[in-house]
């Protein structure tokens, strides 16, 4: 038995193909609920969609279009149809997956570096991809995540040089941790780097580059007082 930082219980799971630890050993989560009951709503994955929030329901667009939408089961339903093609005549490049729980952990793969960099520096996407340390760092942390993805038979979705260009070419933009800062607004610390810290633990996978990165955006976070209120 081992726990994480936070104490939660992580089992091993002699079953699983891979030996991943898991913290529902009983399978009571996964019975109770299932895929197919797991939120009634389509997920969204957005993908090279730029954007800012001014103040409560004021969203400035940046730049980028595309939008993935799907089913929690992976089903393409009449539903999801006609969720995309609302989507479509608002304006985005909106498709329907057939694989959205991969489409999320590609965004998440995305994010996981350059978010809390953002809040520990204050710089905007393109200052934290000029600088060949700090891009270095992304990097690292990048190949990280791949490999717990690897481990979980999550699909890479492209190279590391091929994700960095796409954040590129939407120019200069702040990432969504640091508009919460500046809004002074609970932080997503916990979904997008503990969690993937996490996740690490119970693949097995060392991540050496993302907890010291989550260990530092901890202690600025808390010194601004948001930790606390962090979801």
């Amino acid at each position: 038995m081992s726990t994480s930082p936070e104490g939660h219980e992580l089992t091993e799971r002699q079953d699983h193909p891979r030996g991943v630890r898991d913290p529902d050993p009983r399978g009571w989560g996964r019975r109770g609920l299932p895929a197919a009951s797991c939120g009634a709503s389509p997920r969204f994955a957005p993908q090279g969609l730029a954007a800012s929030v001014d103040e409560p329901g004021i969203i400035r667009h940046s730049s980028g279009r595309q939008l993935l939408v799907g089913e929690p089961d992976n089903r393409l339903t009449a539903r999801l149809a006609r969720l995309a093609d609302w989507l479509c005549r608002a304006g985005f490049d909106c498709r329907e997956s057939t694989n959205i729980q991969g489409d999320i952990w590609f965004k998440l793969w995305g994010n996981l570096s350059m978010n809390p960099i953002s809040l520990l520096t204050s710089a905007t996407s393109d200052r934290i991809l000029g600088d060949p340390l700090v891009r270095r760092l992304c990097v690292s942390m990048m190949e990280e995540a791949a490999r717990i993805g690897a481990v979980l038979g999550l699909p890479g979705g492209g190279s590391i040089e091929n994700m960095m260009g796409r954040i590129r070419a939407l120019g200069s933009f702040k990432m969504s941790m640091l508009q919460d800062v500046e809004r002074d607004r609970p932080i997503e610390l916990d979904a997008l780097l503990t969690v993937t810290h996490d996740i690490g633990l119970l693949a097995g996978v060392p991540t050496p580059f993302i907890d010291s990165v989550l260990g530092l955006a901890r202690l600025r976070a808390a010194s601004l007082g948001l930790l606390a209120r962090a979801a």
